[in-house]
Formats: C-alpha cells, structure tokens, sequence
C-alpha cells in the first residue's frame, strides 16, 4: 500500500465532498471507477468525488473515497499538515483527521 498526502479536501457549492490527492502521477487515478463503488476522478478538477451522495454523511463519502482509493489502487489518502481545506465544518475536519483506514 503507498500513501499520499491530499492536498485539498472542499465541499463545493452544489454540496459534494472533492478530494485531491498530491499527486496523479501516471494518472492512475482515472481507474478508481473499476472499484464501482459509485466514486469518480474529475480529470479537470484533479478530485476524487461520489456520483451518488444524495443521503450519505460527507465523512462517509469520504470513506468511500478512501476504500475506493485502497482497494482499486493500492493507495491510501491521507490529509496532511498542509492539506488546504475549503467549507469544511471543523467538526468534519476533526472526523475526518482522525480517521484511520485499514
């Protein structure tokens, strides 16, 4: 398993969690959908989001980001001192640092 930092955690306008990872090097990012777990790669955003959010908490989107990321390709996203975090509540922010996936 490789770690990665994310470099920037945001609930958009239309209320979705998007997720950038540091770094897509060999654009492997764009194979996350093979999980089919419902979560995408924006080639033009550089984020990882959900296609179906409607009813779900955005930690547990976040942690279906984090699953999908893991299981599909053996990398496991972790926000890090210099993650740049937009709209995100600070209760959120807490669950989601604290928050470890095995």
């Amino acid at each position: 398993m490789e770690d990665m930092g994310i470099s920037r955690i945001e609930i958009n306008s239309n209320n979705e969690l998007l997720v950038s990872p540091k770094s897509n090097i060999n654009k492997v990012f764009r194979f996350v959908y093979r999980a089919d777990t419902g979560i995408e790669w924006s080639e033009e955003s550089q984020t990882l989001y959900s296609l179906q959010p409607q009813g779900k908490s955005h930690f547990d989107l976040y942690k279906k980001i984090l699953a999908a990321a893991s299981s599909e390709l053996g990398i496991l996203l972790k926000p890090t001192n210099e993650t740049l975090w937009v709209n995100v509540p600070e209760a959120l922010k807490v669950s989601i640092d604290n928050y470890v996936y095995q």
